[in-house]
């Protein structure tokens, strides 16, 4: 069976269906019988852009709290270098918020 990990984006809820596009068109979410299969919940993000930083929303010195979606997915670890680098080439922020872990119970991937 493959390793799969999970894929943890956060964006601003104008960038999140092209960004879903690009992991549906990356082969995240497949399994033996569906594919696409993706989460997104709605998120407060909170962060201070500092004196170099070119923000996306908020001011440089002040504290920002916005609203954000949380997208997740999953796929093979063997494919997530390339996913990661395709989703900061189309995110808007300057330094996109994207984590990558592994799963130990690998529940989506069917292989059969």
């Amino acid at each position: 069976m493959s390793r799969l990990v999970k894929i943890t984006i956060l964006a601003p809820i104008n960038a999140t269906e092209s960004i879903l596009k690009t992991l549906r068109d990356s082969g995240c979410g497949k399994t033996a019988q569906y594919d696409s299969w993706s989460v997104t919940s709605t998120a407060v993000e909170r962060y201070r852009p500092l004196n170099d930083a070119k923000p996306y929303i908020g001011v440089t010195g002040s504290l920002t709290a916005g609203i954000c979606h949380k997208i997740e997915v999953q796929c093979r670890e063997s494919q997530w270098p390339e996913i990661v680098e395709k989703i900061k080439k189309i995110h808007p922020y300057e330094k996109p918020a994207i984590e990558v872990v592994s799963l130990l119970y690998p529940s989506l991937i069917n292989e059969r």
